[in-house]
């Protein structure tokens, strides 16, 4: 039986690497985040290139900052795991909220 992708059991010479578009709108940064903790989790290497419009702009810099950060980990396996999530979170937690977004501070005497 031959093999359905006509690569016959050769494994690529060159390793196969994403690459990452994120899209616009304020709906699209809950999944942009939940994309890049996918990554994260799955102990997955960087894509090859993370891009965005928008708010998928910032997700694809806060993509490449959590990788950069773990490649400053100095060898140290508990360091790394902290580093992981560290920005990501602190992201996540200074993300504006839609509602903060769509409907700004209200004004009580409105």
């Amino acid at each position: 039986m031959t093999d359905p992708f006509g690569t016959d059991g050769v494994q690529p010479s060159t390793p196969v690497t994403d690459a990452i578009c994120f899209t616009a709108g304020i709906s699209s940064a809950p999944f942009g985040a939940g994309v890049v903790h996918a990554y994260l989790a799955a102990d997955r290497p960087a894509p090859a290139v993370a891009a965005g419009i928008s708010v998928g702009a910032v997700t694809a810099a806060v993509m490449q900052r959590c990788y950069d950060d773990l490649a400053d980990n100095g060898g140290d396996a508990v360091r790394q795991e902290r580093l992981r999530f560290e920005f990501l979170a602190r992201y996540m937690a200074s993300a504006p909220s839609a509602a903060d977004i769509f409907w700004g501070n209200p004004d009580p005497e409105d």
